[in-house]
């Protein structure tokens, strides 16, 4: 991340050993430095600046964390049975009538919404759900076996809809799964039933004992085929009256337990039905959203990863509710009819990853801009990575992407060089857990585009699976408005009006030295129709005397133009000069729309003492048919166009050429990853360029890295074969060890002027209870025509930062951080002014702080959204005013090598505010988001984690000021891991401006 001078409202920092932090007040008028990333004593400073009648509101944070050793254990291996799901995004459906054999089958949405049969048993079951853990969809006996006094039994659904027995639910002792009579009176039935994504198979019973419903949870985790029970409980609306729910769906997300209450009436729905939110600790039903007069009888529902809630009704209706935890309102939208059904429930796997892609706007003119959003969302327990993980989009015919605007930061990888062409590739993606992430791109549509809708598809490819769960090895994108999933994206384009465009780009050839002090230049022209009509009367002018007027003399080579495309007429009397500047002859020579020829031509120079540069340009003109002359001036390079608008004119660099001909090589080195592994080992990957910044080709490029220096108190291995070329344009050396053998290369590749080449290496290191920064560069080397060239690497992706031109003047050492790491971000992420939010601020996306490295690392994508939201700072043009209500999330994660033990955060409150302790609920202003879920803390000096300490409480540390003189929050987290999904969370509450 670049860094500025901008003035920051919060800092963030790294944390090592005993972190004792403190974001204290400054002068509005003053910037103090980043301190240093080691292990930090004293108090850092920062300042959150709101202006409001001349004064500051300045907030204040301390952390202190005592870290000790962790190792996360390894996960427990177990391959997916045959007969098992995928876990993908299928909607399962279960039927049987009364007394008959259930059918289990799919939703299927192509062409049109239906249900494809899977396979019938030969037992009903009702009330399925699909772990996650195993793979299979399980289910269980609506009633009791006629005449027995045992609780229903359950069964275990494979992949081609064979139920197996494994028993009813074990007593677990009190605990117990009532037995529900066949055929009882009260009508008493296992209807609806889910798998939470441990392993927990919830069932909901109506009418047992009468006139209640009851949740039974069931352990299929400890072992499957020995069902036991974990809790009953009395399911009941707040008015003690029962709900009325036909099946139950855990949300991934935010793993709480839904439902829709039809709340009919004489077995008839009404207009009343609304969505339900049922604690799995009480039993008690909560109800939110607006009723749904057109969402009938919901038999089945369904969650995907995304959150989205997906209806069944009785009457096939199928309607999804998208973004369900955190939308207002609640809006269902139809989908379509998959046909009648009667005595059904639904299941899906709806931890899934999956992706949805969308495009912004959805109509453009040819020539326009758009941007395609990809969301990738992965609800497992743990990130989806591997080396052949990857990302892929190839667009429809008219369509480039827009170079230098991809952001891949959330899922990482090395993208393909995909400006200016129709292919984005990302290798070596990682989709973090329990969240999501995105993907952004801008493509540009061309002036010939063709008018119409054009559709395209996002693919994630070699999908690994995971313990005990099979995926699919590509994940196609969704486009989320439709009912069909997964479909491709549309856009449509309207017609450009008639726009005639030139473009000319021009290069440096080649730069020949001929000895007695003359360089023959080869000079090479491309001249392109950009527009949407054809050009005549196509010509260049190129005027040499400017150009080389400091140089001794400059000869046009006799007969030297010459148009390798072949279809231009060259001027064979061009002499550089003003009396005959015209490259081409004639009238006759044409571009179509779209085509592109070219032109060369050679210069003989002797520049004497002056060895450069010499900058020069070339014109070129045409006329379109209604006799309008457009002209370009030309771009250095192959592209007349590099910034890829559509419009050449503003892309006007003059070519240089120097006769100064300097080798130079520089090298970047960057930790890509540290990711903790068993028996204390850490797997770190580098990634290392090499840059030919010189004028002349470089040979035998050789890095060299020698980790015995670096690790010299701690075990290390290099695995074999570990060394990669991501691009591979760079070979590899199979043997390097880091030890006895240092090359990472064989020694024989090559480095093009300005060409960067890209590797990658793996270290498994041992660090064992050792806190502490280990530093290493790389040795480049290389052949030049002049001689040999060397620099030793740059700390991060440049290797000439400070853009001299001179990489050797950079050598920082790459820095790898061992050992527990806590990195906290502050956000404010809402002001509410007479009840509402204020205008003109987006606090629910991402704003990077330049000056922090830290707001963007890809550990916050766990966070709900995805993303760490708020802003950091607000500006002038948003003055806040008394009575505001300002709210603040301090967002926290452990990402280090061993676990932070003891976490405390103590947050001040901001002078001239006054802390609001009723911000959650009646006498609790502290809400902690930690374990993926929300809890909100009382304000009393109590048993829960928050305590408050109004005006003048005595304080002690970590809080930094002990007379607290506004007030201060204090939170502790705790001992926190090193690894997901526990590793973030947030602390947030509000103060109301004086």
């Amino acid at each position: 991340m670049q860094r500025n001078s901008s003035r920051f409202g919060v800092q963030t920092w790294k944390k090592k050993v005993r972190i004792l932090i403190s974001l204290l007040k400054f002068s509005a008028n003053k910037i103090l430095p980043r301190r240093s990333q080691g292990a930090i004593s004293g108090y850092p400073k920062g300042s959150l600046m709101f202006r409001k009648f001349g004064y500051a509101l300045i907030s204040l944070l301390t952390l202190v964390a005592v870290v000790v050793g962790y190792y996360s254990p390894a996960l427990t291996q177990s391959v997916p049975a045959p007969d098992s799901f995928i876990c993908d995004r299928t909607l399962y459906i279960s039927q049987g009538l009364l007394n008959q054999n259930s059918t289990l089958s799919s939703v299927i949405t192509t062409p049109n919404f239906a249900l494809n049969t899977v396979g019938t048993a030969t037992v009903q079951y009702n009330a399925i759900g699909l772990n996650v853990r195993d793979g299979f969809i399980y289910g269980i006996a609506p009633q009791s076996d006629p005449g027995s006094n045992l609780p229903p039994t359950i069964y275990r659904i494979n992949n081609t809809g064979a139920a197996t027995a494994i028993g009813a639910p074990q007593p677990n002792g009190a605990i117990v799964f009532d037995p529900i009579p066949n055929g009882n009176p009260n009508q008493s039935f296992a209807f609806a039933g889910d798998i939470n994504r441990n392993g927990i198979y919830f069932v909901y019973v109506t009418n047992i004992p009468a006139p209640g419903n009851n949740l039974f949870a069931i352990d299929l985790a400890t072992n499957p085929n020995t069902p036991t029970m974990v809790s009953s409980l009395r399911v009941q609306r707040a008015d003690g009256t029962s709900p009325d729910l036909s099946d139950i769906s855990f949300n991934p997300v935010d793993d709480q337990l839904y439902a829709f209450d039809s709340f009919r009436v004489n077995g008839q729905p009404s207009s009343q039905g609304q969505m339900a939110r049922i604690d799995t600790t009480t039993g008690a039903v909560t109800y939110f959203g607006a009723t749904q007069p057109n969402v009938g009888i919901v038999g089945a529902s369904f969650f995907d990863a995304f959150g989205n809630f997906y209806t069944y009704e009785t009457t096939g209706n199928i309607s999804v509710a998208r973004n369900l935890s955190s939308s207002n309102p609640v809006v269902f939208s139809p989908l379509g009819n998959a046909g009648v059904v009667q005595r059904f429930d639904g299941a899906s796997c709806a931890f899934a990853p999956v992706a949805e892609k969308i495009v912004e706007p959805q109509s453009v003119a040819a020539n326009g801009i758009i941007t395609y959003r990809y969301r990738l969302a992965n609800q497992l327990g743990q990130p989806l990575s591997t080396a052949n993980l990857s990302f892929t989009d190839q667009l429809p015919a008219g369509l480039t992407y827009v170079d230098q605007t991809l952001n891949n930061t959330s899922v990482g990888g090395t993208p393909n060089a995909y400006g200016g062409t129709p292919l984005l590739q990302i290798a070596g993606i990682t989709i973090p857990p329990r969240g999501f992430v995105e993907i952004s791109v801008n493509v540009r549509v061309s002036l010939t585009a063709s008018p119409g809708t054009v559709l395209n598809q996002a693919t994630i490819n070699n999908v690994p699976s995971v313990p005990g769960v099979t995926l699919p090895p590509t994940i196609p994108s969704d486009f989320p408005p439709t009912g069909i999933y997964p479909d491709p994206t549309p856009l449509v384009i309207t017609p450009a009006p008639p726009t005639p465009r030139i473009g000319l780009a021009k290069r440096v050839a080649s730069s020949v030295n001929l000895g007695n002090g003359v360089f023959r230049v080869t000079y090479a022209l491309v001249v392109s129709n950009l527009g949407n009509v054809d050009l005549n009367n196509v010509q260049v002018t190129e005027d040499l005397t400017t150009t080389f007027a400091n140089a001794t003399s400059f000869t046009v080579a006799p007969n030297s133009v010459s148009s390798p495309s072949g279809d231009l007429t060259p001027n064979p009397n061009y002499n550089g000069r003003a009396d005959n500047p015209n490259l081409l002859t004639g009238t006759t020579n044409t571009l179509t729309v779209g085509q592109s020829k070219t032109i060369q031509f050679i210069v003989d120079v002797t520049p004497g003492a002056n060895l450069g540069p010499y900058n020069n340009q070339a014109v070129a003109s045409g006329t379109d048919p209604n006799g309008q002359t457009v002209t370009d001036l030309s771009q250095n390079g192959t592209n007349s166009d590099p910034d890829n608008d559509g419009n050449p004119a503003n892309n006007n660099d003059p070519t240089p050429v120097n006769f100064n001909q300097t080798p130079a090589l520089g090298v970047a080195k960057e930790v890509v990853s540290i990711v903790p592994a068993d028996a204390g080992n850490s797997t770190v990957t580098y990634r290392i360029r090499a840059r030919n910044y010189g004028q002349e080709n470089l040979t035998n490029l050789q890095l060299t890295e020698n980790l015995t220096t670096t690790f010299d108190n701690i075990p290390f291995t290099v695995p074999a074969n570990s060394v990669t070329s991501p691009n591979g344009n760079l070979t590899p050396n199979s043997n390097y060890n880091g030890r006895t053998d240092i090359n990472l290369l064989v020694g024989t590749d090559t480095l093009a002027v300005g060409e960067t080449k890209v590797i990658e290496f793996i270290v498994i290191i041992t660090p064992g209870n050792q806190t502490r920064t280990y530093e290493n560069l790389v040795q480049g080397t290389a052949q030049s025509p002049s001689g040999s060239v060397s620099d030793q690497s740059q700390a991060g992706i440049n290797p000439d930062p400070d853009n001299d031109g001179n990489p050797t003047n950079n050598n920082d050492p790459t820095p790898l951080d061992v050992g527990p790491n806590l990195r906290l971000v502050k956000r404010i992420t809402n002001v509410i002014r007479s009840g509402a939010p204020i205008s003109g601020i987006d606090f629910q996306s991402f704003v990077d702080n330049l000056n922090d490295r830290n707001d963007n690392v890809s550990g916050w994508s766990q966070l709900p959204g995805g993303v760490l939201t708020g802003v950091f700072r607000i500006g002038s043009d948003a003055l806040l005013q008394t009575g505001d209500e300002v709210e603040y999330t301090v967002y926290f994660l452990s990402d280090g090598t061993q676990l932070v033990t003891d976490a405390k955060v103590c947050d001040p409150i901001p002078e001239k505010t006054t802390f609001i302790p009723d911000s959650f609920q009646a006498g609790q202003g502290i809400l902690l988001n930690q374990q993926t879920t929300n809890t909100s803390l009382t304000n009393a000096l109590d048993t829960d984690q928050g305590t408050f300490f109004s005006r003048l409480t005595p304080v002690t540390s970590p809080c930094p000021n002990t007379n607290n003189s506004n007030g201060s929050i204090l939170v502790n987290l705790g001992d926190l891991p090193a690894t997901p999904p526990n590793n973030v969370g947030f602390i947030r509450f509000r103060v109301r401006i004086d």
